[in-house]
């Protein structure tokens, strides 16, 4: 039976954050098959002209000593040579975003290990998100339906997709990414999940408030 509560899970393909919660996430899947998971990017590093990732090599590696001692995942050595090699490296959201939110279209049931696949290439094989072979190559290989590259390649925060993508996840309000909120069937917030990383409290998390929501 079809769960009463979806999950709609606020999150940006640059998140090293959401990058650490796949684990979680995959665990989840699993032992609760029928909860619908949306993916809903939120924007993160956005805008005209996008930063070079290079400005950020020193925060990312100060970072990931949390992020692997929490999550027990870190950006790889390819990632980092990937992000140092070159200055037109961009840190854009709105580009791995929009192929998100076409693979939400084209394959629903699919969308989220895209975007997981999608955070994993980057940060675990040091793959160019702002590069439309990336993209390519990762449907080709993993049977995903082929996306519009170039409208990817275009998006900025005034695209259609992009605009209602990241005001939408505005109104639920995340604290920060990833946030998943539990959302009933008109649409109204049951309860929020916020940055839970071990993989057997994110589902009893879940499960505490679909008790709570039923009863």
């Amino acid at each position: 039976m079809t769960s009463e509560l979806k999950l709609i899970y606020a999150y940006d393909p640059l998140c090293g954050w959401c990058y650490g919660l796949i684990p979680a996430l995959r665990h989840f899947v699993a032992e609760e098959p029928n909860v619908k998971i949306e993916v809903l990017p939120g924007g993160l590093f956005v805008g005209t002209p996008s930063r070079p990732y290079s400005s950020l090599i020193s925060h990312i590696r100060a970072a990931e000593v949390h992020l692997e001692a929490v999550t027990g995942q870190k950006p790889s050595e390819a990632f980092h040579e990937m992000i140092a090699g070159s200055e037109v490296v961009d840190a854009s959201s709105e580009r791995p975003s929009h192929a998100v939110l076409q693979m939400n279209k084209l394959a629903p049931d699919r969308a989220l290990e895209f975007a997981h696949r999608v955070q994993e290439i980057h940060i675990a094989d040091g793959k160019d998100l702002n590069l439309a072979q990336t993209y390519d190559d990762l449907c080709a290989a993993e049977k995903f339906p082929a996306l519009d590259v170039d409208a990817i390649l275009n998006a900025t925060l005034t695209d259609p997709e992009i605009d209602t993508a990241y005001k939408k996840c505005a109104a639920l309000r995340p604290q920060g990414y990833p946030t998943m909120f539990a959302v009933d069937a008109k649409g109204e917030v049951a309860g929020a999940i916020p940055s839970t990383y071990d993989p057997i409290a994110f589902v009893e998390e879940f499960r505490a408030i679909q008790h709570q929501h039923t009863n």
